[in-house]
């Protein structure tokens, strides 16, 4: 029998993509973003909920996935679980100062539906659409990452956005070096 695992990211050879993992890591997780002020970012207090929906989602989703699976011969066999935090143990913030952090560049990876409403930049053509080049807008480290068409069909998909995303990492690692 076949054994079969699903790849969510290509990064590496391929692996689940898991917010706890990350926060375990040391990535700071936050909220939906509310607002800017000055240098720092504002978020909601939301964080805890939206993960576990995300996570009721996803558990429903490998559900679906593995009986997919099994109805057309493959064994969903998974490795284990790594022992990962609970959701109650992770930290939020409910702002971040990009300057005291160092941030430089900001990413937007906004998911299914393009929403630029929240960017007061003269950065869009007449038909709303970023003007970029391989996600390097025209306004200083703005950048768009995942849309459709950045530079190949595939840039919008998991497995093509890699090659935008070392394209867009190249371009910050040179202004920085300026």
């Amino acid at each position: 029998m076949k054994t079969w695992r699903p790849l969510y990211t290509g990064v590496g050879g391929g692996h689940d993509i898991n917010l706890r993992q990350f926060a375990r890591d040391g990535m700071t997780l936050v909220g939906r973003l509310q607002g800017v002020s000055d240098s720092k970012l504002h978020f909601a207090a939301d964080l805890m909920e939206n993960l576990l929906k995300s996570e009721i989602w996803f558990a429903s989703f490998k559900t679906r996935v593995d009986t997919h699976a099994r109805e057309h011969g493959f064994d969903p066999t998974l490795d284990e679980e790594p022992d990962l935090p609970q959701l109650t143990e992770l930290a939020q913030a409910s702002e971040l100062d990009m300057s005291a952090s160092n941030i430089t560049a900001i990413i937007w990876a906004g998911g299914f539906k393009y929403d630029f409403s929240w960017i007061k930049l003269p950065v869009f053509d007449t038909s709303g659409e970023p003007m970029m080049r391989r996600g390097v807008s025209n306004w200083p480290r703005l950048y768009f990452l995942g849309l459709r068409r950045t530079y190949t069909v595939g840039s919008s998909l998991l497995a093509g956005v890699g090659d935008d995303a070392g394209h867009i990492a190249q371009h910050i690692a040179t202004i920085s070096r300026s």
